[in-house]
């Protein structure tokens, strides 16, 4: 089986996330004229909006989102904090354009069992409510690495984690 380890240092620790926001803006770069060939210029419909949503929620919270944590910001005026708690709520908010396609495509592949439908969408939500579960419940917090720049993290305990 292969496997594969890269050392934590502070180089990889932000070298990394650096070319995998690089690799996505590529894509996106490519796939452009395709985007606006079969949704910007056509009659926009639900699935458009879907697909819309699915495409630049992940451009902005892996690209725009992460990117800006590089930049100086204050631990006195919660500035890192503020920003970590929108960054982490963007990532969040993706799993809802997942969940509505997940539905969507049961349904259709259901021969329009709503239902089925309305199961899949409510278990596709469950990510969602369980990470602002802990955005809410438990809390987050960023603080500055100098080489790194604005990390978050939380304050669940390990007691927490075996709930």
């Amino acid at each position: 089986m292969f496997s594969c380890f890269i050392a934590r240092t502070p180089w990889t620790d932000s070298s990394v996330p650096c070319g995998l926001q690089a690799l996505l803006a590529y894509e996106y770069v490519i796939t452009l004229d395709q985007e606006v060939r079969f949704i910007w210029l056509r009659k926009k419909s639900g699935a458009a909006l879907l697909f819309l949503a699915v495409r630049y929620l992940g451009l902005l919270s892996l690209v725009v989102l992460t990117a800006g944590s590089y930049a100086p910001m204050s631990d006195q005026v919660l500035s890192c904090s503020t920003y970590v708690k929108v960054q982490v709520g963007i990532q969040f908010a993706q799993y809802l354009p997942w969940a509505a396609f997940s539905g969507l495509r049961a349904l259709a592949l259901s021969q329009m069992n709503w239902t089925l439908a309305a199961i899949i969408f409510i278990l596709a939500c469950g990510p969602f409510a369980i990470n602002f579960w802990v955005l809410g419940g438990v809390g987050m917090y960023g603080y500055n690495i100098p080489v790194i720049g604005c990390y978050g993290g939380n304050y669940e305990t390990i007691l927490d984690t075996w709930m």
